[in-house]
């Protein structure tokens, strides 16, 4: 089977993005203290293409839900604050306590990349597929505020936490900072362990 030129293309800028993505992968593993980034190199990755349908699911966050579909369980929270220790104080909330399951790790926020017409959720960094607990012990040590962008999302989305921001000011803060944090959670229900599970 023959590929068209447009299908040619497709295939080149896809690779280029996944391309991308392991270089600023290497760079920010490199970055890492141990044992993070031993950790991080030995875990499941997902990588562009694959990477824009799996964050469609989670991003973005508003205050009318969460993913490209708005999913709002009853359970959705969002809400806008100014400062770091503010934001991620939504890992203090025990979203994720005591499930033993892999979530998806984000370090960094996608951003809308335009091909032939079709837009795509790129983040500079892949998806890492991680232990929940894992990431909330550490939580300090993968936080860059230079990046300002986190989320922990179960596999199957019942369960997340997005931190994502903007350049803005928010009213009625004593000491306006120049970033204004979106923090987004949900939980549809608690982690019950199963036989086997």
């Amino acid at each position: 089977m023959t590929m068209d030129a447009q299908e040619r293309k497709l295939k080149l800028f896809e690779k280029a993005q996944a391309n991308s993505q392991r270089r600023k992968q290497e760079e920010f593993l490199a970055s890492l203290p141990e044992p993070l980034a031993s950790v991080l190199t030995d875990v499941d990755t997902v990588y562009f293409p694959e990477v824009d349908s799996l964050v469609r699911q989670y991003f973005p966050v508003t205050d009318a839900g969460f993913g490209v579909a708005k999913s709002r369980p009853p359970s959705y929270s969002f809400c806008e604050v100014a400062l770091p220790n503010e934001a991620l104080a939504a890992f203090d909330q025990g979203l994720f306590s005591g499930d033993p399951r892999r979530a998806w790790l984000g370090l960094s926020a996608p951003s809308v990349i335009t091909f032939q017409d079709s837009p795509f959720l790129v983040p500079s960094l892949p998806i890492f597929r991680v232990q929940a607990d894992f990431v909330i012990q550490n939580l300090r040590k993968f936080w860059d505020e230079n990046v300002a962008f986190i989320s922990l999302v179960a596999e199957d989305c019942s369960r997340g936490i997005v931190v994502d921001n903007y350049s803005g000011y928010l009213d009625g803060v004593s000491e306006p900072h120049e970033t204004v944090f979106e923090v987004a959670t949900w939980m549809e229900a608690p982690y019950k362990a199963i036989d086997g599970d």
